[in-house]
């Protein structure tokens, strides 16, 4: 699992740490500010919109700025001291002050921010929704201990430490929630149910996603090509988005026939791979047949139940 970690250092800026295994980070800024709140000097050492951002822009972000526009840059810091003063961090170092002005810097464009989706943890006073996706974990500064230079210093395993401890905090506190609204809950989806397949499967994948301790999620399911049509078509959906739902590729419809005897049942654990943390579960609803497939941590006695749970009081209420 990739991680990337994004803390807000100042307000809408953001250092993220992009974590691929123990010997591979990327250090970087995205800055989400307004274009009132950037100074001329900052706007000169940011990347504009319209320029590609890639992994090669990253791999090249260490040591890329020439030694000119590292001087100039700095006494423009210099200069507006105020206007950069560190507000999460006061007592970081004047090394990894230097290490944050010699970042490579990226405007929140439509491109960088489609990046800020895929990151995994945000450590921040807001979530701010309209940056970070629903499945980034949202940490608040104060329960999180991290500061800007352990950031810039953060390993792989730490990170996942992080993000499992959190993670699986908050989905304990998902099912608990779950659990006293399971009628309401049923009673609300079987009428999603009814009225457009595609938005009850995101809703579904939204609700799996928050009550399972998952890294990765993708569900499979049936329904018919349109309304003037009997034909069954295959589609999936991996993102809570309704733009990701897609259509399956050949061994992915091939599934469904493998797993034909598992089908049935409102929800049916057809397996689980502690070790490696593989999930496959299937879902019967109505005629509609559905399967989850999920990255986990862990896969606890609770979570089996409120799911299976909510899937019962869903097909109760159709």
């Amino acid at each position: 699992m990739n991680l990337s970690v994004a803390f807000e250092f100042e307000k809408n800026q953001f250092l993220i740490r992009s974590l691929i295994d123990d010997n591979s980070a990327e250090n970087y800024i995205v800055d989400a500010r307004e274009a009132n709140e950037i100074t001329p000097s900052e706007a000169q050492t940011t990347i504009q919109a319209g320029e590609n951002f890639n992994q090669e822009n990253l791999n090249e972000s260490k040591n890329e700025y020439e030694s000119d526009d590292i001087n100039n840059h700095n006494e423009d810091k210099a200069n507006n001291s105020d206007t950069h003063q560190l507000k999460n961090d006061h007592s970081i170092s004047h090394e990894n002050e230097q290490t944050l002005t010699n970042l490579k810097k990226f405007n929140a464009t439509s491109v960088e921010k489609e990046t800020l989706k895929d990151v995994a943890i945000l450590i921040s006073e807001n979530a701010h929704p309209d940056l970070f996706s629903l499945t980034t974990l949202h940490i608040p500064p104060t329960q999180s201990n991290l500061s800007t230079e352990s950031i810039l210093d953060l390993n792989y395993r730490e990170a996942r430490s992080i993000f499992t401890k959190f993670n699986d905090d908050k989905t304990l506190k998902n099912n608990l929630e779950l659990i006293t609204s399971l009628t309401s809950e049923g009673q609300r989806l079987s009428k999603v149910f009814l009225e457009n397949r595609e938005v009850f499967i995101l809703n579904l994948w939204k609700l799996f996603y928050q009550n399972l301790s998952v890294f990765n999620l993708n569900i499979l399911f049936q329904n018919i090509e349109s309304k003037d049509s009997k034909k069954l078509v295959c589609k999936k959906l991996d993102a809570p988005e309704l733009k990701s739902v897609m259509s399956c590729s050949e061994s992915e419809e091939l599934l469904f026939k493998d797993l034909q005897s598992e089908f049935g049942r409102s929800l049916n654990i057809s397996s689980y791979d502690k070790e490696n943390g593989q999930l496959t579960m299937t879902s019967t609803i109505k005629s509609t047949k559905i399967i989850i497939m999920a990255e986990v941590h862990h896969f606890s006695v609770l979570q089996k139940a409120t799911l299976t749970g909510v899937l019962n009081s869903i097909s109760h209420f159709i």
